[in-house]
């Protein structure tokens, strides 16, 4: 390899640096823009920024984070839980992420969910003061399924007008029995 092509690669190698490292000086620009608005309570203004980047950026630890956060405070639970997923599959360790998308399932009434997400949570040792809110969060959740489930539930349900009580009401051929010898 002669000097002028040693010099080229160099040259290239050094551009290709360059562009690597504004792309993510911009990235960093972005997630850092983005947790300024969540500070200052923006989740619509943070959202707005994030959401036109998800089909670059998915999958990128912090851009998912923030996306899901943002998303959840403005109302996108579905979204928010798509988001920690992406979180939870490069890091499922993310005590945040997991917490975060514990309370994405119980805003989308998925209390089962919820609940197994909210004690994994626990299990992976937080402060005494987030145990004692998941504490709360767990017990709502348990309250709000006992609240839901009918109380007649284990009990067979009443006939209805329609519902058939006797073999008078139903039509000839819901029974078929053969005919004995003696009658016609």
């Amino acid at each position: 390899m002669n000097n002028t092509t040693r010099n080229l690669a160099r040259m290239a190698l050094i551009a290709a640096g360059l562009l690597f490292a504004s792309g993510m000086a911009r990235a960093d620009a972005v997630t850092d823009n983005a947790r300024a608005l969540l500070d200052k309570g923006d989740a619509k203004a943070a959202y707005a920024l994030l959401e036109p980047l998800e089909s670059q950026r998915a999958g990128n630890p912090d851009y998912d984070f923030l996306l899901g956060l943002a998303a959840i405070e403005i109302g996108k639970h579905t979204n928010a839980v798509f988001a920690f997923e992406r979180v939870l599959a490069v890091d499922p360790n993310h005590v945040r992420a997991r917490a975060e998308i514990a309370r994405a399932y119980l805003a989308l009434g998925e209390t089962k969910t919820a609940k197994q997400e909210f004690e994994s949570v626990q299990k992976q040792g937080v402060p005494p003061e987030a145990a004692a809110t998941i504490d709360r969060l767990i017990s709502a959740v348990e309250r709000s399924r006992m609240m839901a489930a009918p109380p007649y539930a284990a009990t067979p349900k009443p006939p209805s007008a329609t519902t058939p009580t006797s073999t008078a009401q139903l039509p000839p051929a819901a029974f078929p029995c053969p005919r004995s010898a003696g009658r016609s």
